[in-house]
C-alpha cells in the first residue's frame, strides 16, 4: 500500500530569502501592511504555554544530589583529627594568601614577612580546627589542592612579573651604558 501524500495545508508566505537593499525595503518588510493586518494579526487565537501537571510530588532531582549534601539529614559529627587536619590546611591557605596580598601591595618579592609567625599560625589552626568541628565544617581534599596549588603558583608568578620588570630595567641599563661607550 502506498503511503498516503500529504495534503496542503494553508501556510503564511515565505519569509523574504534576499536581503533588503535599501533601509526603505527594509521598513516594508517588518510593518504590517494596514492596519486590518494589524488587527487581525493581535487577534488570532494563543498558544497556551502552561505544563501539564505532573504526578510527582517531590521535585525530580538527580541521583547524585538526593542522597549528597543537598538531602536533609544531619551531617555526620567530624573527629577531631579530621577538623584538626582542616584547621590546619585552612590556616595554611589564609596565611599564604594575606602573605601574597602583603607583598603584592608593598611590591616586595619576599611573602614570608607578611605572613603569620609559627605560634600565630598554631593559633589560627586550632581556631580553625575548632570552628571546623563545631559546625561539621570540612573542606573537601579536591577544594584543598586547588587553593594550595592557586597560592603557590601565585606567588611564583608574581614573582616572574618582578623579575622581568628588573630584567627589563637592566637591559635598558645596558642599552644605554653601550650608547655611551659608541659616542665616546
Amino acid at each position: 500500500m502506498p503511503f498516503p501524500t500529504p495534503q496542503k495545508t494553508p501556510t503564511t508566505p515565505p519569509i523574504q530569502a534576499k536581503a533588503p537593499e535599501s533601509p526603505g525595503e527594509f521598513n516594508d518588510i517588518i510593518k504590517p501592511k494596514s492596519l486590518d493586518d494589524l488587527l487581525s494579526e493581535y487577534n488570532t487565537p494563543k498558544q497556551d504555554f502552561t505544563p501539564p501537571e505532573s504526578n510527582h510530588s517531590e521535585p525530580n532531582t538527580p541521583e547524585a544530589f538526593s542522597a549528597g549534601f543537598l538531602s536533609d539529614e544531619p551531617a555526620a559529627a567530624i573527629d577531631p583529627e579530621t577538623a584538626r587536619r582542616s584547621g590546619r590546611y585552612i590556616a595554611k591557605t589564609v596565611d599564604s594568601a594575606f602573605g601574597l596580598v602583603g607583598s603584592t601591595i608593598a611590591h616586595s618579592k619576599d611573602a614570608k614577612k607578611y605572613q603569620a609567625d609559627p605560634s600565630e599560625l598554631n593559633d589560627l589552626e586550632e581556631a580553625f580546627g575548632d570552628v571546623s568541628q563545631e559546625y561539621n565544617w570540612n573542606i573537601p581534599p579536591y577544594m584543598n589542592l586547588l587553593l594550595i596549588v592557586f597560592f603557590v603558583y601565585a606567588k611564583k608568578i608574581k614573582l616572574a612579573f618582578s623579575d622581568r620588570l628588573e630584567n627589563h630595567e637592566f637591559r635598558l641599563d645596558n642599552l644605554e651604558k653601550s650608547k655611551k661607550e659608541k659616542d665616546e
